[in-house]
């Protein structure tokens, strides 16, 4: 997720820059509050930059940003977020790639033994809820300045 926003007059740069700081930090938050945690990669993968001025091309102008990020180096992040099996990119039941059945046990449930699983399901609402988040905050925001 990337906040952008362009700014003229020395007060309202510095408006721009509490505005963007304010709505990253609140995403970041909401973020790790959602994230879904087992191994705790993700978790600890969410990373907040610095709110930075982007000069523009030839015509001048330019905007400040700040990102959000998560799941760098995490391989398992497309999984969570795109969802896996029949509810993935690939549409398709999980087969076992060797032998003819798939063993697994959940937390707290006895061991399965199935001949395919359906998948997961993605689970990228800690991703939207912090968009959301940030944008309502630097709307709020934005529209006072």
């Amino acid at each position: 997720m990337i906040l952008r926003v362009r700014a003229e007059g020395e007060k309202v740069r510095n408006d721009i820059i509490d505005a963007i700081g304010d709505a990253l930090r609140a995403a970041d938050i909401e973020m790790r509050l959602r994230v879904p945690v087992d191994s705790g990669e993700l978790f600890n993968s969410i990373q907040a930059s610095p709110v930075v001025f982007r000069p523009g091309g030839l015509g001048g102008g330019g905007f400040y940003e700040a990102e959000l990020s998560a799941g760098e180096g995490v391989e398992h992040t497309a999984w969570v977020t795109e969802g896996t099996g029949v509810h993935g990119p690939g549409g398709q039941r999980i087969y076992p790639k060797r032998g003819n059945v798939l063993s697994f046990q959940k937390r707290g449930e006895r061991r399965k033994v199935v001949p395919s699983v359906a998948g997961q399901e993605p689970q990228d609402e800690w991703i939207t809820a912090a968009q959301v988040i940030a944008n309502s905050i630097l709307e709020q925001r934005i529209s006072r300045i």
